[in-house]
Order: C-alpha cells, then structure tokens, then sequence
C-alpha cells in the first residue's frame, strides 16, 4: 500500500492499523495483512502527525505538527471517518502528539511552545500549560495508572508527570537521541524510539533499564505502537521510519519501517512483519 510520508501510528482492537500520513494530509486505514480499508479515511488535514484512540468509536489528529506554523489544531473522527468536531482544539503551538488518559481528559504536546496542555473530551480548556519548560516534546502517553509520559527531542529525555501535572521524575530516562516516540505495553513496559539513533529501548514506568537497544535500524524512527497478540500474550511493535528500509523482528515482535513510499507486509516467525517504506 502506497503511503507518502507515514508519521502517526496506532492500532485498534480490530487489528486495523491507522495511519497519519503527513505529506499527503490523509489518515489512512489498513488490516495488519496490509489490505487498504480506506487509505483516505480521513483527507485534507495539515501535516497530521500524533494520533489517539478512545474507547468510543473515535479518534483525534494533530494537525500541523513541528513543520507548520503556529495555529494547528486537534480533530475530533469516528472510526469510519467521520467528522464529529473540527476543530475540537485549535489556536496550539505545532501539535505533534495526542493522548487520552481514559478519565474524560485528553492531552495535547505544543512542540513549540513546549508545553502540554489538557482539555476535557468535549474541546474545552482545563489548563492549556498543564505542563511547560519541555524541550520540544514530540510524543505523550498516559498509563493507567494517573502518570503521563513526554519524550522530549531536544534534550533527549524521557519524563513523568502525574495527570494533574506534578512532577514525578523530570529526568526519568535521560542522554537519548532524540526521542521522538513513546509505547506502553499491557505488562507496564515503557518502550522509547530514538530518532537519531534508529533503535528502540524498552524499560520500566520507573526509568530502569530493562534492555536497550531493543531494536537497532538503520534509519530513523517517528513513531511507535504496541498491542498484544492473542491469544498468547505476545506483543507488537510497530515502527514508522521515514529514512532508507530496514526490518527486524525481536521476540515475537512486528516492525514498520520506511523508504519508498510503500508499506510491505511479510511474515516472521512467531509475528508479523510491517514494513514501512517513504
């Protein structure tokens, strides 16, 4: 399946992969066989980057992420594309990632401003600098547990917050590369895509190394997702990459990794393997 420029990743229980595609302004849907649902599900946004589920059918986009001007915004889907509020957030500060903690609060990371602020799952404003002096955040992600988790790209840090915005570890993991992405598994793991590295790094929510690199490429990582396989419980990984191709499959793992324009789907051992490809 063709893809221009795969940034955003996630997945839904359905096994459908949903993509933001940031240079042609689409969010695309695929199974994870590769099959296209609706590689335009969604068309006309502005350099979409971060993308998030919730537990209702619906999912929110950053639009304008660190390669637009000031001014992006957060839409509001259903999972079949539909509009439902657009702009649910607007007047940010180059929105590179979104994140709903399951409580009724969505979070939002302002690349620019460094700053995260949080609203209510109606668009209404709760603290627009919730959380500030972060050095060009570029993924968020909230467990279950009332903690939120920014990777900061300047700084190469990884830190934690309390969903009120209390600082639990300001340098909970600390001399990465450009961390540019952020996954949670079902086990309480955190996992960490570097992109000026190319790997992957999985540790615990209290910052301890667990093993790193995990995944090692050649190219650079923008984003990452992970879901458990059923019924063992195994788990994905999912890896967007917009430099030269690559692939790997670590410990029952599934990998996406970019060049060409194309996302290839070929079969691993104990997983299945997403390639794909700028």
């Amino acid at each position: 399946m063709q893809v221009g420029g795969p940034v955003g990743l996630t997945l839904d229980g359905n096994g459908h992969l949903f993509v933001a595609d940031g240079v042609d302004g689409v969010v695309g849907e695929y199974t994870t066989s590769g099959s296209p649902v609706n590689p335009s599900l969604v068309s006309g946004l502005i350099s979409p980057e971060g993308i998030a589920l919730d537990g209702n059918g619906h999912f929110f986009v950053a639009n304008g992420g660190v390669y637009q001007t000031p001014g992006s915004s957060i839409g509001e889907y259903t999972i079949s594309g539909a509009i439902v509020n657009v702009p649910f957030i607007s007047g940010l500060s180059n929105a590179s990632s979104v994140a709903l903690d399951g409580n009724g609060n969505v979070f939002v990371a302002n690349s620019w401003s460094g700053t995260i602020g949080q609203y209510t799952t109606s668009g209404a404003t709760v603290n627009d600098a919730l959380v500030s002096g972060l050095s060009d955040p570029r993924s968020l992600i909230c467990d279950g547990n009332g903690n939120l988790y920014v990777a900061n790209f300047g700084n190469g840090k990884i830190r934690k917050y309390t969903t009120l915005g209390d600082t639990v570890n300001a340098s909970l993991i600390s001399g990465l590369n450009n961390p540019a992405a952020l996954a949670l598994d079902e086990n309480g793991l955190l996992y960490v895509a570097s992109f000026g590295s190319g790997t992957v790094g999985l540790y615990t929510t209290a910052g301890a190394t667990v093993i790193t690199p995990l995944i090692t490429l050649p190219g650079k990582i923008d984003g990452l997702a992970v879901v458990p396989v059923l019924p063992a419980p195994k788990l994905n990984i999912v890896q967007a990459d917009l430099q030269p191709p690559a692939w790997a499959s670590v410990s029952n793992s599934i990998v996406v990794v970019g060049s060409n324009n194309t996302v290839t789907v070929t079969a691993a051992p104990g997983a299945t393997l997403f390639r794909l490809q700028k």
